[in-house]
């Protein structure tokens, strides 16, 4: 609430970088995430506008009748971002085998699992039982009563699987939390296209700070964001005391795994605290 968005951004111009024959040479990065961590259509939306690329950024899942899976690649469109979320076990064969045609960089897409987690519960829901919507709270406190501890189990190993894969280094950690902030998510954008760029993808070269602006959802969505920091509206997913002690264990665990990763242990800890300090506790069991 401190800044003036509107005002700021009023003139803003988000350029996209000229249309160029596909370059044969590049190879796309692989953006994985555990589900709900962002949105695949406004990753999509971002790297298309970013690198004037009408495919910029693929799912890793879509796939073609006649040949199954198509894992990113494509014939006749130059591709920049992989998007998947299953860690590599689930893919055969997995990127070690894929290293040639891959970039080297990882570009980890994460978001607070005390909010990713119901999420994703959620869009099941939508996806296989029809719901229209946030599920009822009731269900939501079944399926944390059932779930909520495999679910941090696999949330840790999507991640580990990705942190520890051998050919392959962490290009950037791209923070929902902190692309929804005014002042780190332009310089997130900043890094991205830079790594884009490295890997040979042309980027538009003014300030990311217009794009930014746009994608996140201008000052209505970040206004709705703080207030709100969850997407459904009805109520706020809610963990028990016990539950909040499994989350906390379970992010210090992993911070204490990867503990040489400083940008992960400060990801982290910012999760931590948030779940110390401001997630809803759940009085109802």
């Amino acid at each position: 609430s401190d800044y003036n968005l509107e005002e700021k951004y009023k003139n803003c111009v988000v350029n996209t970088p000229p249309k160029r024959p596909k370059d044969e040479t590049t190879k796309p990065l692989y953006f994985p995430s555990y589900p709900e961590s962002l949105d695949d259509n406004l990753m999509k939306q971002l790297l298309s506008t970013m690198t004037g690329l009408p495919s910029a950024a693929k799912s890793f899942y879509a796939s073609q009748r006649k040949q199954g899976l198509r894992q990113c690649k494509a014939k006749n469109s130059e591709t920049a971002a992989c998007l998947l979320i299953h860690p590599m076990i689930e893919m055969k064969p997995g990127p070690q085998s894929k290293t040639s045609s891959f970039d080297s960089r990882l570009i980890v897409l994460i978001r607070n699992p005390a909010m990713s987690i119901p999420m994703f519960l959620n869009r099941k829901h939508i996806k296989y039982h029809n719901q229209k919507g946030q599920t009822p709270e009731d269900n939501w406190r079944d399926e944390r009563n059932k779930l909520l501890e495999s679910a941090m189990q696999d949330w840790k190993t999507q991640y580990r699987a990705w942190l520890t894969l051998k050919d392959y280094k962490i290009g950037m950690y791209f923070v929902y939390e902190d692309f929804m902030h005014p002042d780190l998510g332009p310089q997130m954008l900043v890094k991205l296209s830079e790594i884009l760029k490295d890997a040979g993808f042309p980027t538009a070269d003014d300030d990311m700070e217009c794009l930014w602006y746009q994608m996140v959802g201008k000052e209505e969505a970040l206004r709705k964001y703080y207030d709100h920091p969850y997407p459904y509206t009805d109520y706020i997913p809610g963990y028990t005391s016990e539950q909040q002690k499994v989350l906390l264990q379970d992010m210090q665990s992993f911070q204490e795994e990867f503990k040489e990763d400083t940008e992960l242990g400060r990801i982290l800890q910012s999760y931590q605290n948030f779940v110390q300090n401001e997630l809803r506790i759940d009085t109802t069991p």
